[in-house]
């Protein structure tokens, strides 16, 4: 239904990638994206690591720049 792709950057291990993240086109707007990066994002907050994104696809833009704003709002210790 939903996967992310996230490693520790091998360069510099205060910094987190997160490589992908998708959701099967049958199941978007329920909730998975943003359960997927808000675990992300609070793990990273919790352990003052940066989060770097790669770069978003048409689909990422409509649907993901949006929510990671909206997160970035809800975890003010997330670099």
């Amino acid at each position: 239904i939903a996967a992310a792709s996230v490693m520790p950057d091998p360069r510099n291990a205060a910094r987190l990638w997160v490589l992908g993240l998708s959701v099967d086109a049958r199941h978007r707007q329920q909730g998975h994206a943003t359960t997927l990066l808000r675990g992300i994002f609070t793990h990273a907050a919790e352990r003052k690591l940066t989060v770097e994104l790669s770069r978003f696809s048409e689909d990422g833009q409509a649907y993901l720049a949006p929510l990671v704003s909206r997160l970035h709002a809800e975890l003010p210790d997330l670099r």
